[in-house]
């Protein structure tokens, strides 16, 4: 962020008050896409910033968002396969030995997951919820779960693989 601050303090007529519209124009503008908070940065992006860097600022944004998207599927991926699909498979008789058989069933996992995201994405869009209501009311069935995992945990002294299921099958109920 010091680079672009730099480069806004060097270039005033980037900011805001750009010499290709006038003060009123913008906020007249923006006035009109202010009902909805989506779409106030990127018309600010198309209206007010020269295109070099309208060009920059969107490839930024975007390697920002699928980086973390990256990440956070991979690891999913990566936890999913190494422990839960491997000690199954071994259960079952049919372990993973090479490596290439683990990048394979990762990569599929990994399929499946994107798929999974454009789904509950396209269910949020749907939802008319904004992104943080549509999160909490997902993370409700889980939280719920945890919750009483932890209070089992606490209270019980230990638990063993009944309680857990058992206290996760009725958090699960709970928030249903």
């Amino acid at each position: 962020t010091s680079f672009f601050s730099l480069f806004y303090s060097l270039n005033p007529h980037l900011t805001v008050s750009s010499p290709r519209l006038p003060d009123h124009q913008i906020y007249m503008n923006f006035k009109v896409v202010l009902g909805c908070s989506k779409r106030l940065f990127p018309q600010y992006i198309c209206r007010s910033i020269p295109t070099g860097v309208r060009g920059i600022m969107v490839i930024g944004l975007l390697a920002a968002a699928l980086s973390s998207f990256n990440s956070a599927i991979n690891a999913m991926a990566s936890s999913f396969v190494a422990d839960i699909y491997m000690p199954l498979r071994k259960r079952m008789g049919h372990a993973i030995t090479s490596d290439s058989d683990q990048m394979s069933s990762s990569k599929k996992m990994v399929t499946v997951l994107t798929g999974f995201a454009i789904v509950t994405a396209v269910m949020q869009e749907k939802s008319g919820l904004n992104l943080v209501d549509f999160a909490t009311g997902v993370m409700s069935f889980s939280y719920a779960g945890m919750l009483g995992v932890f209070l089992c945990a606490l209270f019980t002294g230990r638990g063993n693989t009944r309680s857990v299921v058992a206290v996760l099958v009725v958090g699960l109920l709970v928030v249903l």
